[in-house]
């Protein structure tokens, strides 16, 4: 039992000050930024295939896991949004307004502590087919400078020339 007025007492309130403060959860209203950004990488080659939503589905599933376990978001939700969200996405990733969208979509989460967990899945949808386009590398190199990653851009575009990382490297 602490004693009031006690060192113990006091240690242990500001460690868990100290904690109150640094341990900021993410948002939940955060969690539509995220989506777009793997969402387009789906969308960005032009055609929409299984094998990149089934990435999709399970990379927001880890993304939940590290960001915010308590959080519930279920594989049919995921489906959904994608659905609902889908025309949009298409529509923005051939427009002229792309990089303001792109821009628009990271400034919120810029001070997310997961960025380069965001990154990592975005690389794996774009992979995941196959096929790595322009699009997709731009996407991402662009994504990787505005958060300030620019370290993770080497190991991205040596998947882009065909070198492939081992998983634990992604």
């Amino acid at each position: 039992m602490l004693l009031k007025n006690s060192k113990a007492a006091d240690i242990y309130e500001r460690a868990t000050d100290v904690y109150a403060k640094s341990a900021v959860p993410f948002p939940p209203s955060d969690w539509k930024y995220v989506l777009r950004l793997l969402g387009l990488v789906i969308v960005a080659n032009g055609k929409t295939l299984r094998e990149e939503t089934d990435i999709f589905h399970d990379a927001v599933n880890e993304l939940r896991v590290v960001i915010d376990p308590s959080l519930c978001i279920t594989r049919h939700m995921n489906h959904d949004w994608f659905e609902l969200n889908r025309p949009v996405l298409e529509d923005v990733i051939e427009s002229a307004s792309f990089d303001k969208f792109l821009y628009q979509t990271l400034a919120p989460i810029k001070s997310m502590p997961h960025k380069l967990d965001v990154i990592s899945c975005m690389v794996r949808i774009a992979v995941s087919n196959g096929d790595y386009s322009n699009l997709e590398k731009s996407l991402i190199n662009k994504t990787c400078l505005y958060w300030k990653h620019p370290e993770q851009l080497a190991r991205y575009r040596r998947i882009s020339q065909g070198v492939f990382l081992d998983a634990d490297e992604l």
